[in-house]
């Protein structure tokens, strides 16, 4: 059961709540994995709430040994992707998203595929790139919620200000995403319409 305990830890250390963040962090380190190990503090501090900023402008993801990468980028990565999406004020958010996304600049662009792949779930975590000759709506999936699909839209705007270059090779998946919800909110649109809970002179405008 080790490996889908592994799973389960990973998955809860990219939620936006920093208790879930730490007890799952305090059980990724019980694997004595030397290049975490090393780094504990930096990456408990990450997760206290009045330490994680100071710690975040001294965070210089790009000097990570080579050899130590595969063992502690992932781990950075998905812990600043659940601080990006912890819920607060509007105007503190951006803030937020915008230090984290700084500091994120320091992965390779390998690295910034894992970032994308956390960004599509739920959403469409089991799709693959589409092909450069053809495009295809995929539906939404039900268990997805208005909220989860402002989250995504609101934190794709910011990644690819910030990253949106470094993101070339994610451009097809993120760009049909955002196609596949548009056309989802559309058809939530032309349903109200024609129900008549819309009216017409709204949806025109």
């Amino acid at each position: 059961s080790t490996d889908d305990l592994q799973r389960i830890y990973l998955t809860l250390l990219c939620h936006p709540d920093r208790p879930l963040q730490r007890l799952s962090l305090s059980c990724i380190l019980t694997y004595k994995v030397p290049a975490l190990a090393s780094r504990q503090d930096t990456l408990t501090a990450l997760l206290d709430d009045t330490r994680w900023r100071d710690e975040l402008t001294q965070l210089n993801i790009a000097e990570i040994p080579v050899d130590e990468r595969a063992d502690v980028v992932p781990i950075i990565v998905r812990i600043l992707f659940g601080i990006m999406l912890e819920r607060h004020g509007r105007s503190r958010g951006a803030d937020r998203r915008a230090a984290v996304l700084t500091a994120l600049a320091g992965c390779s662009d390998d690295d910034l595929g894992l970032l994308a792949g956390l960004m599509l779930q739920p959403i469409n975590k089991d799709r693959d790139l589409p092909s450069s000759s053809a495009y295809t709506v995929h539906s939404i999936p039900e268990s997805v919620t208005d909220k989860q699909l402002l989250g995504f839209l609101n934190l794709l705007g910011d990644v690819l200000k910030n990253l949106g270059s470094r993101l070339v090779q994610r451009w097809p998946i993120l760009l049909s995403t955002l196609l596949d919800v548009i056309s989802y909110a559309q058809g939530r649109v032309q349903a109200k319409k024609a129900d008549g809970e819309i009216e017409q002179d709204v949806v025109e405008e």
